[in-house]
């Protein structure tokens, strides 16, 4: 992971390739019971291995079935699932307009194997106090992770599946509005362009996906900035109506409630599989 390679005198669009890159390989979006249903964050703590989302999208999930999770990989087919009945809820909160975060732990089994084979996991628990320092920054670019649901579109039957689901992840620019704290925990206010960067009205299926901070200096280079990588500073739960000039502002819980609030409770779980 390139998390704290300096790279020198980079253009604009070589900044968002990189950042992208690396919040791609952190990033998934979930297909539950064969219909796309929100996002989220591969996260470690200690030796532990799981998922980072909101806590409506955990909701939806039933702990105690042998219903399917997929997780689509590489664009193709959904090719890896684990029962639900294998997963553990291991902290969530849930109110409307939050708090609204879960953390997901997956088990040591062939799933967690292969998605270790395609995509990196970020540890909370190494450089905890930086990794929250550089989150509730409000310098630099900021882009959101997810899969909206409203560009899913169903496939022909292939690869030995009667039916198939494009459920396409794509990362987005977001403006940072405002930070706030309420009940213990803090909230970040990023507005997207729904239909002129995304394409979509509704940005529904985006929720647990992560926000990211992109840590950009200037550069005495005209046109060309020093890129620091980027920092997983929220995540995202809820969307206000959307607004003339098509945008909208989606609530994200921020940096102290990953960091700070939900470690604390992970502190209090075992660290076994």
């Amino acid at each position: 992971m390139l998390l704290y390679q300096d790279y020198t005198c980079l253009t604009t669009d070589e900044v968002l390739e990189n950042a992208q890159r690396e919040i791609q390989a952190h990033s998934v979006g979930f297909v539950y019971d064969d219909n796309p249903l929100g996002s989220g964050t591969l996260v470690q703590w200690d030796n532990d291995f799981g998922i980072l989302t909101a806590g409506h999208v955990a909701n939806e999930f039933d702990f105690g079935s042998r219903t399917l999770l997929r997780i689509p990989v590489l664009g193709c087919g959904h090719t890896l699932a684990i029962p639900c009945c294998l997963l553990t809820e291991v902290a969530k909160f849930y109110q409307y307009e939050g708090p609204d975060i879960a953390l997901i732990k997956l088990p040591t089994s062939p799933f967690l194997s292969h998605l270790k084979a395609k995509k990196l996991f970020l540890n909370l628990t190494v450089r905890t106090e930086r990794k929250l320092r550089e989150s509730i920054g409000t310098t630099g670019l900021f882009l959101l992770s997810g899969g909206p649901a409203a560009l899913s579109q169903n496939r022909a039957p292939d690869h030995g599946f009667s039916r198939l689901v494009d459920s396409p992840s794509m990362r987005f620019q977001g403006l940072f509005r405002k930070r706030f704290t309420k009940d213990g925990f803090d909230y970040v206010e990023v507005e997207a362009q729904c239909k002129k960067t995304v394409g979509v009205d509704s940005l529904g299926g985006v929720s647990g996906g992560g926000l990211w901070r992109v840590m950009v200096a200037q550069s005495k280079v005209a046109e060309r900035h020093h890129y620091h990588g980027v920092a997983l500073a929220g995540v995202a739960f809820f969307q206000r109506p959307m607004k003339l000039d098509g945008t909208r502002i989606l609530l994200c819980h921020g940096g102290e409630s990953i960091f700070t609030r939900l470690l604390a409770v992970v502190a209090l779980q075992p660290t076994t599989n």
